[in-house]
């Protein structure tokens, strides 16, 4: 809307000197024509003010009608709700840099974790598969994963903010790619407070389906009656955000607090 303005106001400036312009030179002319240019070029001095200003009101109506739909708010948890900084955890463990890259590689980017997150195997499986599949590297995948859920941590802001919307009459709703041990321990040491304020979770391990697959998006409006376009979805993963939005969700991709609510505010929420 603000760029709508910008643009408006720019061209509102050209063509009013535009006209004055041709306004200056008709005074001087005594042809028909130049009498006629002169006129015409007076009636615009006033004509395009006012048609941009209608044009921006009419904008700011629909725009207003855009944001006024939005009654639901879709948050992913980690890194968004829960600071999840496994690399500093890890460290302090006495892990290597150079074990935790091959860590982030090898464990948490890989099809087996994906299925953690799927709910599709149990966590004995899923340490002894990549024990198996990395020989050397035990000791470090044990260290980091025996204890995992000792890196995550709620937000500072988190139980508050999803507190403030949900006073505010909106719905809240999670969907989040989090495997089943975690969460029953996060659960279990009340690491999950903004919990409270929600009308309802999906987690990937419940569904069988992780983001960024469009079924866990069709999954979460079809089990909680959500209509994609009076929803906005917050997640910290520009895949997740891509998905999302293609799938019909207004989508905030999270770079910070206080960015999402300023991205919030232009949807007419805060």
């Amino acid at each position: 809307m603000k760029k709508l303005r910008q643009i408006l106001a720019m061209t509102g400036v050209v063509l009013l000197l535009a006209m004055y312009i041709i306004t200056f030179i008709s005074a001087f002319g005594h042809s028909e024509t130049a009498q006629i240019w002169f006129r015409a070029s007076l009636a615009c001095t006033f004509i395009i003010p006012v048609f941009l200003y209608a044009v921006i009101m009419v904008a700011r109506v629909l725009s207003g009608r855009r944001q006024e739909k939005i009654d639901t708010i879709v948050f992913d948890v980690g890194d968004v709700l829960v600071d999840f900084p496994w690399q500093k955890y890890g460290l302090s463990l006495g892990i290597s840099p150079k074990d935790m890259a091959f860590i982030e590689k090898h464990v948490f980017s890989t099809d087996i974790w994906d299925e953690f997150d799927r709910g599709m195997k149990p966590y004995e499986e899923v340490v002894n598969s990549f024990c198996a599949r990395y020989p050397g590297h035990e000791a470090s995948i044990h260290l980091i994963l025996d204890d995992l859920h000792k890196a995550l941590i709620p937000m500072p802001y988190a139980e508050e903010w999803v507190k403030s919307l949900k006073d505010k009459g909106y719905k809240i709703y999670i969907l989040s790619n989090w495997s089943e041990r975690n969460y029953r321990i996060l659960l279990e040491n009340g690491s999950f407070p903004f919990l409270k304020w929600t009308d309802g979770a999906t987690w990937s391990f419940e569904v069988h389906q992780i983001k960024p697959d469009r079924a866990i998006f069709q999954t979460l409006c079809r089990t909680w009656q959500i209509d994609p376009s009076r929803a906005v979805f917050i997640d910290d993963n520009p895949r997740n955000i891509e998905a999302a939005g293609a799938f019909g969700l207004n989508t905030i991709l999270f770079t910070g607090y206080e960015d999402a609510k300023a991205q919030l505010a232009e949807l007419g929420i805060s």
